[in-house]
């Protein structure tokens, strides 16, 4: 994946002005910001679900799944046929699998889940295409433990992350630290290096430590 001179705004606000990056890794790569940097944003651009200046090329090529409310009224089994028929590289096997393997009820309707099942859904769903990128966004935003383990046990078990490149944005950076094979910082609407997570850990301790000196300039304490 290639982009060149990607612009977004809203309205006179500019949200993003990508002039150049290159993703031709292999694996899962953490888009790191502070809230509002336009993580969102570069997913939905990516996945042509929102104007810019230019039109996606990739957009047939990445799962993404912004929210599932509008199909609040939609058994979880019955969504499975939505998906199947609007998606050719859905995978129903692997969609069921995990949703067995979780022990969630495929009657059940989707109103009725919880903030942390809607968001276990949002990855299953993700995961059951087969496609070249996955996008997954704000991963453990506002989730509790169990769920965030869960969420976690799913990306690992069930994600190809050797011959597919899983993008996963987040601002709670301790927790993704150890998902991560490469690690970028979204800022000022542009991207800066991607960078590996090992080589990361090695030099600053912490993703962390690495987040607050790039953007803010301090310095790790040993």
């Amino acid at each position: 994946m290639e982009i060149n001179n990607l612009k977004k705004n809203y309205g006179k606000k500019e949200v993003l002005d990508i002039s150049h990056i290159s993703f031709d890794m292999k694996g899962i790569i953490g888009i790191l910001g502070i809230n509002g940097a336009g993580k969102t944003t570069f997913f939905k651009t990516m996945s042509d679900l929102t104007t810019c200046n230019q039109k996606s090329a990739y957009k047939n090529d990445i799962s993404y799944f912004p929210d599932v409310e509008k199909f609040h009224n939609t058994s979880i089994e019955k969504f499975s046929d939505i998906l199947k028929y609007t998606y050719d590289d859905f995978n129903s096997d692997i969609y069921f699998e995990i949703l067995e393997q979780l022990d969630i009820p495929k009657k059940q309707r989707i109103y009725s889940l919880s903030r942390g099942q809607k968001n276990i859904l949002n990855i299953i769903m993700t995961i059951s295409r087969n496609t070249k990128y996955y996008f997954i966004d704000e991963l453990f935003s506002n989730l509790d433990f169990e769920t965030r383990e869960t969420i976690l046990k799913i990306i690992i078990e069930y994600a190809d992350v050797k011959n597919k490149l899983i993008f996963i944005s987040s601002h709670e950076i301790d927790d993704v630290e150890r998902l991560l094979d490469f690690a970028v910082i979204l800022n000022n609407k542009e991207f800066l290096t991607v960078e590996f997570v090992d080589k990361i850990i090695e030099d600053e301790k912490t993703l962390y430590n690495w987040f607050e000196k790039v953007l803010l300039g301090r310095e790790t304490n040993e």
